[in-house]
């Protein structure tokens, strides 16, 4: 598989692209042909790829939504889009419009304000699910 290195970088904050912004160069796991190699099988890296050219080729101000990974593979693609920092660190939902049932991702947090009339107090709530 042939990917421009700027495809592996269209995530910015993310950490496959800073594993290929070329400040590690010489720490990147090479073949014996000097290809560099990604310790994942295709059928799970390739949708991520296929993800990445879509992200560079789009309009900046048009989502491109994560691939949810092979249907038998899933928290197993999961973890690699978490390793490789491709999932949000946030996710910010509308609870009143959006079902969570609704909701596409394995990691969701919930957090929200509780305002007495006298002090503020914060309280954070907080699901996980590990796949669906």
């Amino acid at each position: 598989v042939q990917r421009r290195r700027s495809t592996l970088c269209a995530v910015e904050d993310s950490f496959l692209a800073a594993r290929f912004s070329g400040r590690w160069e010489q720490e990147l796991d090479r073949d014996e042909d000097g290809r560099y190699f990604i310790n994942y099988p295709p059928e799970l890296f390739v949708p991520l790829l296929d993800y990445l050219g879509a992200r560079e080729t789009e309009d900046p101000s048009r989502d491109v939504p994560l691939p949810v990974g092979p249907e038998n593979q899933r928290p197993q693609f999961q973890a690699m889009l978490r390793y490789f920092g491709m999932l949000p660190a946030v996710s910010v939902l509308d609870a009143v419009r959006t079902p969570y049932e609704s909701v596409v991702g394995c990691d969701h947090g919930l957090a929200f304000e509780v305002v007495p009339k006298t002090n503020s107090l914060f309280l954070v709530a907080l699901e996980m699910c590990a796949g669906r």
